[in-house]
């Protein structure tokens, strides 16, 4: 048995980080996809600002989702690796059985 006693608490923000600003991509797309099936719709009907904030907002979804997402999981990462920490520390760490491959 192997026990995790300490986590990086920098490590793993980093990793949080980035996993937040991944979903943050997969979760903006669907957004990017609507936004632009606005914009050919409002520029069919001769709406010239439509269009072009159909364009913009898409954007600006695709830049500014992934990275507040990044963002809050850098944060939240820091906070979880805090608390994991202090409840390692009180129990005596996490025991794992490793096994290794041949």
């Amino acid at each position: 048995m192997h026990n995790i006693t300490n986590v990086g608490v920098l490590s793993l923000a980093k990793v949080m980080g980035l996993y937040g600003a991944v979903m943050g991509v997969v979760i903006a797309l669907p957004y990017v996809g609507i936004g632009v099936l606005f914009s050919a719709m409002s520029g069919m009907s001769g709406e010239a600002g439509g269009a072009a904030f159909g364009v913009i907002g898409s954007l600006m979804a695709i830049i500014l989702i992934p990275l507040g997402a990044g963002v809050g999981g850098f944060i939240s990462g820091l906070i979880q690796g805090l608390v994991l920490n202090f409840v390692l520390a009180k129990t005596g760490g996490l025991e794992l059985s490793l096994e290794k491959n041949s």
